[in-house]
């Protein structure tokens, strides 16, 4: 749910270059319905899904600890390269 709140419009925008095949409005939206599920799917762990994911915890503690420090790591080292390359689009690469 957190990452659905940190990733507001000025994140995505900065984040995910657009397709020229569509306009910027379509994209603004498709990005607010995966934040919104991403909102559902952190609820739904949260309460109903609580007992089940404390049980998996539970029995492969060690694994999925680090697998969860793996994921966020890399999130970081991505959102770090990310600062300092700025990507553009590759159409301009391409012949005419």
């Amino acid at each position: 749910m957190v990452s659905a709140v940190l990733a507001n419009q000025q994140w995505l925008d900065r984040h995910f270059l657009p397709s020229w095949f569509l306009p910027h409005r379509w994209y603004v939206l498709i990005e607010s319905s995966v934040r919104a599920v991403i909102v559902v799917v952190g609820l739904l762990l949260a309460f109903p899904g609580r007992a089940r994911v404390g049980r998996l915890v539970a029995s492969a503690g060690v694994p999925i600890l680090f697998s969860a420090l793996a994921a966020g790591l890399a999130f970081g080292a991505g959102e770090l390269v990310l600062r300092r390359v700025h990507l553009r689009a590759a159409e301009w690469l391409a012949p005419r």
